[in-house]
């Protein structure tokens, strides 16, 4: 049985007692971290394992307990490739820009920065934005004036 949840955490939440209610025995959840949280909170209280095929937050499973599992690269490994891609490229300074919307669009540009530094990168700042914005001119201007103080040169 399958239920639209909007990928929103409160919805997802609802939907996963309903099912629960309804006597399911396994549950996949959707592919964001925050909605798979709230679904699995919902399945961990009733012993029923969840999975999530496609949540990359690393902690998914430590935030709900053992009877939630996710099985894609976590936001760390892919953050880690990245940044090894990026060194190899011959970049040595970046600028990250995340948003809080979502744990995926939070984390991964964190954990790239974290990867990028370890392998002698420079992160020269970062910025954020919301989810369906429009207009980018803000964090270009700040990008402009960071490659200003600190040219793109090696």
């Amino acid at each position: 049985m399958a239920k639209d949840t909007r990928s929103d955490a409160a919805q997802t939440a609802l939907v996963a007692q309903e099912l629960v209610d309804q006597g399911v025995k396994i549950m996949i959840t959707p592919c964001d971290a925050d909605p798979s949280i709230a679904a699995g909170q919902v399945t961990q209280a009733a012993q029923i394992p969840a999975f999530s095929f496609c949540a990359t937050t690393p902690t998914m499973p430590l935030a709900v307990g053992d009877y939630m599992f996710g099985n894609y690269p976590a936001d760390n490994v892919q953050a880690a490739v990245l940044a090894a891609y990026a060194v190899e490229k011959g970049y040595k300074k970046a600028y990250i820009l995340k948003s809080p919307d979502s744990a995926y669009t939070l984390k991964l540009p964190e954990y790239f920065g974290e990867a990028f530094k370890a392998k002698g990168g420079e992160l020269l700042g970062e910025g954020t934005f919301s989810m369906g914005q429009q207009d980018f001119g803000a964090e270009v201007t700040k990008i402009k004036a960071i490659e200003i103080r600190h040219p793109t040169s090696s």
